[in-house]
């Protein structure tokens, strides 16, 4: 299926942010709510993409770009799905792109120093990506919705 290789990409840098960020969870200890339910969102979407590549590994390929549409009794043409989800598999690896970026630059200087500094230094640095952050789970959401809903009309 030609949506394999995009999903499979994108469920390694779902995967990789996701460990960044449940890494950097257990070093930080007193991380701000927000941050958890970023650790929370990013399993479940994680997990969304694992699925999606086994569904999709599993699926017999349709070679067909015409459907029937049971309303009308009659053959359709499928629209533009492809580039849409391959459109929107591209945002989202943008989206985990950045989030991995912010992960990074909250984990800092790994361990040298003294850790006060580093504790403020970082909470500094998460209430300055705190909003940013957010509109990016948002964006993650509505991307993995919009993946579902293909999904769902092109019968996978």
């Amino acid at each position: 299926m030609e949506f394999l290789g995009a999903i499979i990409g994108v469920a390694d840098v779902t995967a990789r942010t996701t460990s960044k960020v449940w890494a950097l969870c257990e070093s930080w200890k007193d991380a701000p709510s927000d941050f958890h339910k970023l650790k929370d969102d990013l399993t479940r979407i994680q997990l969304f993409f694992r699925e999606t590549q086994e569904g999709l590994s599993s699926a017999p390929s349709r070679s067909s770009k015409r459907e029937w549409d049971a309303d009308t009794g009659s053959s359709i043409h499928i629209s533009n799905d492809a580039s849409n989800l391959g459109h929107l598999l591209e945002v989202g690896t943008g989206v985990l792109n950045r989030l991995e970026h912010v992960v990074d630059d909250l984990r800092g200087s790994n361990g040298t120093g003294d850790d006060n500094v580093l504790r403020r230094g970082r909470r500094l640095k998460w209430m300055a990506y705190a909003g940013k952050v957010s509109k990016m789970r948002q964006e993650l959401g509505d991307i993995t919705s919009g993946i579902c809903r293909m999904l769902v009309v092109r019968n996978v």
